[in-house]
């Protein structure tokens, strides 16, 4: 068989494929199911900066920065923040698409 492109495991989980062979007398048939597997994708962030300039006794409580993220399985996305420096006046909302706050200390 040849490499097959483009497989999507939600829109066509499994495929009837006929095989048949001849000896130019008798012929015989048989099916094969092919199960195709979705394959989980982790979601990408499109706009995360790299750093960023924030100047010191800054009052805050504005936006910071927007995260924006793809996620090509079509999931709900919620954000966190995995690692937060002591004492880092940093918040961002869970089930906001678009958040990223610094708030007051």
């Amino acid at each position: 068989m040849n490499d097959l492109p483009g497989l999507d495991g939600a829109a066509v989980p499994q495929y009837d494929v006929i095989i048949g062979v001849s000896d130019g007398a008798l012929s015989a048939t048989e099916i094969i199911f092919i199960n195709v597997t979705k394959i989980e994708k982790p979601p990408v962030f499109l706009n995360l900066p790299d750093d960023l300039s924030l100047a010191e006794n800054d009052a805050g409580g504005y936006t910071v920065f927007t995260v924006s993220t793809y996620d090509a399985d079509g999931d709900t996305v919620t954000y966190a923040m995995t690692s937060e420096p002591t004492g880092a006046p940093f918040t961002i909302d869970a089930n906001s698409k678009y958040s990223g706050c610094l708030g007051k200390a």
